[in-house]
């Protein structure tokens, strides 16, 4: 089990916002349920839940997989002709 948080934590990431070019700044919420993120200097927030980084984490390796069985089966099909 996760250790609850008792105050909010905020730390910089290393990834980069595709349109400013900024890093991108996190913060967890206290209870560890809701996600803030946004370009560094930035007001703007968006918040997320844990559970849909979950689902989208799922809907990323599900796509993934599919498109490498697509391009398997394209191999046998252009082997076999």
């Amino acid at each position: 089990m996760a250790t609850k948080l008792h105050r909010h934590v905020v730390r910089e990431t290393t990834a980069r916002d595709n349109r400013t070019g900024k890093p991108l700044m996190v913060e967890l919420v206290e209870g560890g349920r809701l996600i803030r993120l946004w370009p560094k200097g930035c007001r703007r927030r968006y918040t997320v839940t844990v559970d849909q980084v979950y689902v989208q984490g799922w809907k990323n390796q599900a796509a993934q997989e599919r498109a490498e069985r697509a391009t398997r089966r394209a191999r046998k099909r252009t082997a076999s002709v």
